[in-house]
């Protein structure tokens, strides 16, 4: 069985801080995504009845939702906001062996190839775009401590990799996000940071670029060209990436 997109819905709306507030705006994300005639089908992993309720009433079809608990939530939103993707990276590779996490805010530009899982398939085991933020996120190494990968376009096909970024994240790295739990879980795995070289031969996904922040530079990134399918927006208005005969 080749993979599957994935997506997750969690969360409530309310004002209580930055974090929690995050869920207005995915309504945003999603009606552009449901919209978008390039995006490939996906399954959504579901918090709460009243979101299952808000994508079934979008159309969705039940075929394509997973309703994880009634419950909108399992982790506190404002200091574990991100914890429910790793719940979601452990449930989908229970399900299908091979996935890719997609947040609603990347965003398709064309269709894939026939032979996108295949392609996929060739490098390692997990794949993301590598991203440098402006403050250190790795505490752990001595080097390239500010590049982690990022979460918006994640590729898993290994049964123990979600449970060792869950290790990750409760015993050995801080704050609340998924990015800095995969790095750690990468690096162990390797032995200690893989280095850009290396990073870039085996798990920078050459189907999905970052709008900003790219930890390559122009050099490195020529070589997508063509064949780019997806853009993570990184807080830009999805529509900026979808014509607008494509939009709801």
């Amino acid at each position: 069985m080749k993979g599957v997109f994935v997506r997750g819905l969690w969360g409530i709306y309310a004002q209580t801080n930055e974090l929690v507030k995050r869920r207005y705006k995915m309504d945003a994300d999603i009606k552009e995504t449901l919209g978008n005639r390039y995006a490939p089908p996906f399954v959504t992993y579901v918090y709460g009845d009243e979101n299952y309720k808000y994508l079934r009433d979008l159309g969705v079809k039940k075929k394509d939702l997973k309703l994880i608990s009634k419950d909108p939530y399992k982790f506190n939103l404002s200091k574990e906001q991100y914890r429910h993707k790793l719940e979601i990276y452990k449930l989908a590779m229970e399900d299908y062996g091979e996935f890719i996490y997609i947040d609603w805010d990347v965003v398709a530009k064309k269709e894939l190839p026939n032979n996108f899982w295949e392609l996929m398939g060739r490098k390692e085991y997990v794949q993301a775009n590598l991203q440098q933020y402006k403050r250190r996120k790795c505490q752990w190494r001595k080097v390239e401590s500010r590049k982690v990968p990022n979460g918006g376009f994640l590729y898993i096909r290994d049964k123990d990799f979600p449970d060792e970024i869950i290790d990750c994240w409760e015993n050995k790295t801080k704050g609340n996000s998924d990015e800095p739990a995969i790095a750690r879980a990468m690096d162990d795995r390797f032995g200690g940071w893989m280095g850009m070289k290396h990073y870039w031969k085996n798990h920078e996904p050459m189907f999905c670029n970052l709008w900003k922040y790219s930890a390559f530079d122009k050099d490195y990134l020529k070589h997508k060209r063509g064949s780019v399918c997806f853009i993570h927006n990184q807080g830009l208005p999805s529509y900026r990436y979808v014509k607008k005969e494509d939009r709801i």
